[in-house]
């Protein structure tokens, strides 16, 4: 995905806060990747799923597939950083993945697991690409359309998210939550 931004000069058209531009956020790998990935979501948002096909299989990223045998596929997505943040078939913690699996799903691929791969202690979590999996993913898919339609998004389950977040001046976490945003 960092590939796809860079070869569309994704950087040009980042907005950051401060002190992220200050350390040149716009040009991170999973700031950039992040971006794609938010791309991809505005077109199946915007269009249709058949527009979001195109779009992905015209600059998937091949090193994260593996064929495991004739018909089946595995996503994996490797991690630089030691702290194992995913738990094993949590779709909170594998959403990423688990959408990628979907991805690949309806271009006509059969995804058996998904995998995050540390490379700094050589942790693997697998995560199963079930039908229980794609339900809980295509839930979490139609609440976040609710919450763009209309304009209430909910807040992190992490306190300390808060902590990165743009809008922690206006959110309504602190009034409703009891929660200190600053």
């Amino acid at each position: 995905l960092y590939k796809i931004a860079n070869k569309h000069n994704f950087s040009d058209f980042l907005y950051t806060g401060k002190s992220e531009y200050a350390c040149h956020g716009n040009k991170k790998p999973a700031i950039l990747a992040d971006s794609v990935e938010a791309v991809i979501a505005a077109i199946y948002l915007d269009s249709n799923l058949e527009e979001t096909k195109k779009e992905q299989q015209s600059e998937l990223n091949k090193k994260k597939i593996e064929k495991i045998n004739e018909n089946e596929y595995i996503i994996i997505d490797y991690k630089t950083y030691s702290d194992v943040k995913n738990k094993q078939d949590d779709i909170d913690s594998c959403l990423q993945i688990i959408l990628y699996a979907y991805g690949l799903e309806t271009m006509g691929y059969k995804v058996k697991y998904c995998e995050y791969r540390y490379l700094n202690n050589r942790r693997k979590i697998r995560t199963y690409y079930s039908e229980d999996m794609k339900d809980k993913l295509l839930n979490k898919i139609d609440i976040f359309k609710e919450s763009l339609n209309s304009g209430n998004y909910p807040w992190a389950k992490e306190e300390d998210s808060c902590t990165f977040c743009g809008f922690r001046k206006i959110c309504r976490r602190k009034e409703e939550n009891g929660t200190d945003t600053d």
